[in-house]
């Protein structure tokens, strides 16, 4: 497993080589951890985005899992995981939070007690559009105008 920081920004760095037999292994744990305190975001490809039980062993590395109370059974959440989507069967949404309802967003800061991250796996993915953006409130915040500052403080 090597963590590989984008040339571009120290933000994200990508996650090459992991399998779900590193996630038993303290030393690459630890790695992982290290990587998201110093990067924010960790882009981790070529990943079977169905394993369910790797979604959830990775996201515990980081903590508890906490599931979106919005997502029910009925909604196709199981085990710790919500399922997001805009596609239709029957007339109805597979997913929560389908077609048009998300816009710009911070996932679950409103909580006493956020989670440390948020995971997200696409198993579908749209030719065009579909983005997921990310934005460093890290630097937004050390970068902020002492005037900007000073009004919101």
């Amino acid at each position: 497993m090597n963590i590989l920081p984008n040339d571009a920004s120290d933000f994200v760095a990508r996650v090459a080589g992991i399998e779900s037999t590193d996630l038993l292994d303290v030393e690459n744990i630890d790695k992982l951890r290290q990587a998201v305190a110093q990067h924010q975001v960790l882009v981790i490809g070529n990943q079977d985005v169905n394993n369910e039980n790797f979604l959830l062993e990775l996201g515990r590395v980081f903590g508890k899992i906490q599931v979106d109370p919005r997502a029910k059974h009925g909604n196709r959440a199981a085990g710790g995981t919500a399922y997001v989507s805009n596609i239709r069967e029957n007339g109805e949404l597979i997913g929560f939070m389908g077609h048009g309802i998300m816009g710009w967003h911070h996932d679950r800061t409103y909580l006493s007690n956020p989670p440390v991250v948020v995971l997200l796996a696409a198993a579908i993915v749209p030719d065009q559009g579909g983005d997921t953006w990310f934005a460093d409130m890290c630097r937004a915040y050390d970068t902020m105008p002492d005037r900007l500052f000073q009004k919101i403080k």
